[in-house]
């Protein structure tokens, strides 16, 4: 490559391409926060899960905060509050833990009024500063389609030179050695 870095939009794009079809969880948020939810994602983030009553998640943060509760709120339809349903995770010393599996369910609230909640950290109830909340996510009662498709492919990056310019090639080769279409940048 003599050198050279591929460029970024090069490189997105490839990546992209590898990812087409599969199911990604990114954790998204303020990445220059110290305290903040990786899964669900923090607030404000553009990913809204979907869970299914009943399945395991694990919830996960990173926080600088030594003690703290996690809570889940019901989020209402029909106004703009939420109804805290109470503390699901007590941390009371600093023991380095950063995630726990949670079993999906509603502690009673119902989704015919609503099926968005999120959870709550709090570190110190009379400081603002101690607070975090996670993005929204829904709860569902319905089960998840299944999906037998596979990714059976890699990526294939080939740097030509041409005439002092230098193009990439980006292709997908399927496991049994086929090319599929490629990208030229």
């Amino acid at each position: 490559m003599n050198g050279r870095r591929l460029p970024g939009a090069f490189l997105r794009i490839c990546l992209i391409v590898l990812l087409y079809g599969a199911e990604i969880a990114i954790a998204q948020g303020d990445g220059a926060s110290n305290n903040r939810f990786i899964n669900p994602p923090a607030a404000n983030s553009a990913e809204n899960p979907v869970w299914v009553l009943g399945e395991q998640q694990v919830i996960s943060w990173m926080t600088t905060w030594t003690t703290f509760n996690i809570s889940i709120w019901h989020q209402s339809l029909g106004e703009e509050t939420a109804y805290s349903l109470g503390d699901i995770y007590t941390q009371i010393q600093d023991i380095g833990v950063t995630n726990f599996t949670w079993k999906v369910q509603t502690y009673g609230a119902k989704l015919e009024d609503s099926p968005i909640f999120f959870f709550w950290i709090n570190a110190n109830p009379t400081s603002s500063g101690f607070r975090l909340t996670s993005n929204y996510f829904n709860i569902t009662d319905k089960p998840r389609a299944t999906s037998t498709s596979t990714s059976n492919f890699y990526i294939r990056i080939q740097i030509n030179k041409l005439i002092n310019k230098h193009y990439y090639i980006c292709s997908i080769r399927d496991l049994s050695h086929r090319d599929l279409p490629s990208i030229v940048v």
